[in-house]
């Protein structure tokens, strides 16, 4: 009887031992789960929090009201007006060299000297040969000899009427009314009243002894004295030098060349079907290819007065200042003509619109948020769009970076 007592009691003792072990791991257990449980709710908070605070980053410009210019495109090549090769003009020597490539010179600079001794020799000799029939001219003249008395009044009368006729009919040649005979018969009937009238005795007499003659060598002696000075013709720049100190050069030898940077022009060319846009006058943006993101401006001063029978274009040209002179002859350039400007349109950049669902729209920024705005376009040039409808309106933040991959109300941050 007690050994079965005491069994009972072991079993009571063991149930009530596993009771307490049960009981106990599944607090533990509900505990565990129920700190993992807030975790992971304090964790998707947590990270809710954060997508709220990420705001992209996009630049932004407001949008205004302004004149947007109308382009057509063309290519040209710049030149200058004024350029020159300069030869020698007589031979000889090259005494000094006063330039280098690439100097400023002014008009009137001597460039280059030639040795000068013979050209000096000869003019002396032309002037001791005009003081010698002028002294044969005052002896004539001294001793009456060719003297006619004065013409009569009814003479001076008919040699001013000759002279009227002549006068008239040279004007007329000038403008193409008259010909070159009828120009040179008028000439020799004058002429020849003069003489009979007596009124060129004096030069004729100068002609006759050779005086006439020696006047006109000792000027060609002295113009010649002159040409052994190469002088710059025009305010420019030095763009080649092919001569050296000491070398002998010949009439026609090309020495030295010049260009003038300060005002150049673009010479462009257009399809005839673009000729109503082009004018005189129009403004004209430039972008050289040796300046990739600068422009500079000018305006068209002529147009060719024929059009290539071959090419279809027209020749139009361009005057463009050049006070830095960087644009040197021979560069190319782009041409963008403004044949038209709108007034005071609402407009965007380019690169602010976007399509979706092959619509265009921009995103305007209200309180950190981007919000896409559809919009209606209009005409347009390389930069900017003409926004003609939608709810854009002048003073409105546009985004102009950062927006291609936005979605609509996604929060941002506008950075400088």
């Amino acid at each position: 009887m007690n050994r079965w007592l005491i069994w009972v009691i072991g079993v009571i003792v063991l149930l009530a031992a596993s009771v307490f072990f049960v009981n106990h791991f599944r607090s533990d257990e509900k505990k565990t789960e129920t700190e993992i449980i807030s975790a992971g709710t304090e964790s998707e908070n947590a990270a809710q929090e954060t997508r709220q605070d990420v705001r992209l980053p996009v630049r932004t410009m407001l949008v205004e009201r302004g004149d947007m210019p109308l382009r057509m495109r063309l290519s040209g090549v710049a030149d200058t007006h004024e350029k020159a090769s300069l030869k020698a003009e007589v031979s000889g020597f090259i005494e000094a060299i006063n330039c280098q490539v690439g100097d400023e010179v002014r008009a009137g600079q001597e460039l280059i000297v030639l040795n000068d001794r013979e050209k000096k020799i000869e003019l002396e000799s032309a002037r001791a040969n005009r003081l010698k029939n002028l002294s044969k001219f005052l002896v004539t003249e001294d001793e009456g000899l060719y003297r006619q008395g004065e013409i009569s009044d009814q003479e001076r009368e008919a040699l001013s009427a000759r002279k009227k006729e002549y006068l008239a009919l040279l004007e007329s040649y000038r403008k193409g009314a008259a010909s070159l005979a009828d120009l040179e018969k008028a000439k020799q009937e004058y002429e020849s009243s003069l003489i009979y009238s007596g009124e060129l005795r004096e030069e004729i007499r100068k002609a006759e002894i050779g005086l006439t003659d020696a006047y006109i060598n000792e000027k060609k002696a002295e113009w010649n004295l002159e040409r052994t000075r190469i002088r710059s013709p025009f305010p420019g720049t030095v763009a080649n030098l092919r001569a050296s100190r000491g070398e002998q050069v010949s009439v026609g030898q090309e020495v030295v060349s010049l260009v003038n940077l300060n005002r150049l022009f673009v010479r462009g060319y257009a399809l005839e079907s673009e000729i109503s846009r082009l004018q005189p006058g129009v403004r004209v943006r430039l972008a050289f290819n040796a300046f990739p993101g600068k422009f500079e401006y000018g305006r068209i001063t002529a147009l060719a007065p024929e059009v290539d029978a071959e090419k279809k274009t027209i020749t139009i040209y361009v005057a463009v200042d050049n006070p830095e002179k960087r644009i040197f002859p021979g560069m190319h350039a782009e041409m963008d003509v403004e044949y038209k400007v709108l007034p005071q349109v609402l407009k965007v950049p380019r690169h602010a619109v976007i399509h979706r669902q092959e619509r265009p729209l921009v995103f305007v920024v209200r309180d950190e948020i981007a919000m896409w705005v559809y919009v209606d376009l209009g005409e347009r040039n390389e930069e900017e769009f003409e926004i003609t409808g939608g709810e854009l309106a002048a003073g409105d933040e546009v985004i102009i970076e950062g927006h291609l991959t936005l979605g609509h109300q996604a929060r941002v941050q506008v950075v400088k």
